[in-house]
């Protein structure tokens, strides 16, 4: 099927009337699509000023896989990876009686994945159904909502190491997997995104703005990652000295400048968090790591400022 689509195909524009220009349609693509006198089709512009032809406004379709436990070596990624792909149907099968703690772990997993949900389910299959509508919560809408969480993770991570708050601290581990379900959500969005440039019209978002969303994206998750393990470091040793507090505070300043830079495309928002992590890394480096705890926390949150500064690169990328 591939070798039949046309790749590129120079088309003489003719004249009719006295203003109206046309250009015939490829005979291969009419046939192959049905298209007949009459019909309708749909024209969009690109952001390199090229025209896109649709023969009919791409529609929400309950696209189906099943999933065989027998056969999969690692069914938890390959479910993740049918939900990511826009799969809206997933069947989870197998040839035995599927074991309790499995349904346990599909049903934790579904959980974990916005709008899917379990359906129906028999002795040797599950069946969840995808109940979302992608347009509801655009991905600048979600990526901006994973950053709040992620955000207030660092900060009370970072408090928690201060004051050695074990309550807040596993309160932090919690909020993970909030940010996780929707960083979820935004890698199938843009995928979709990019693949159906209806949709991409409808959610405000271009092909081209999906690459760097994707990456920061991943960013955002990866700060939430971290903060979670700052939590950790504070319930298993508890109160942190003042000099790691000062630069675990003044890393969530690096990450916040950058993404404000980001989401407002503001080059002179990035470039002070690139300089504010220039700063920290310096003050950083002074820091005494002998202690094991200290060493753990300090990696930790270089790790958050450098995502921080990643995220500023992104828009000034030099």
């Amino acid at each position: 099927m591939t070798s039949e689509l046309i790749k590129l195909e120079a088309r003489r524009i003719q004249r009719t009337g006295k203003s109206t220009l046309v250009v015939s349609l490829p005979r291969k693509w009419v046939n192959r699509v049905g298209l007949r006198k009459g019909d309708l089709v749909w024209i969009s512009e690109r952001e390199d000023g090229s025209l896109e032809i649709r023969p009919k406004l791409s529609e929400d379709t309950d696209k189906s896989v099943e999933l065989d436990l027998t056969k999969s070596e690692n069914w938890k990624n390959d479910l993740l990876a049918c939900y990511l792909s826009g799969f809206s149907r997933i069947r989870v099968v197998s040839r035995k009686r599927i074991p309790p703690e499995i349904r346990e772990e599909i049903k934790g997993i579904s959980e974990k994945l916005i709008g899917l949900e379990i359906v129906e389910e028999d002795s040797n299959s599950v069946l969840m159904h995808d109940l979302l509508d992608l347009s509801e919560l655009p991905p600048k809408k979600a990526l901006k909502r994973a950053y709040v969480i992620a955000t207030s993770m660092n900060e009370d991570s970072i408090t928690s190491l201060e004051e050695g708050d074990e309550k807040l601290a596993k309160d932090v581990i919690k909020r993970d997997d909030r940010v996780d379900r929707l960083y979820f959500l935004v890698v199938r969005q843009l995928r979709k995104a990019i693949t159906d440039s209806s949709f991409s019209s409808k959610v405000g978002i271009t092909p081209l703005e999906c690459l760097d969303f994707r990456v920061v994206a991943e960013h955002v998750e990866r700060i939430g990652d971290y903060s979670e393990g700052l939590a950790r470091l504070s319930i298993k040793y508890g109160k942190f000295p003042s000099e790691v507090i000062s630069v675990g505070k003044a890393t969530v300043e690096i990450h916040q400048e950058a993404m404000n830079g980001f989401l407002k495309r503001s080059y002179s928002k990035a470039e002070r968090a690139r300089q504010k992590y220039t700063e920290i890394m310096s003050k950083i480096k002074e820091i005494d790591l002998r202690e094991m705890s200290v060493r753990e926390a300090v990696t930790l949150i270089s790790m958050i400022g450098e995502t921080g500064k990643d995220i500023a690169d992104i828009v000034t990328p030099w």
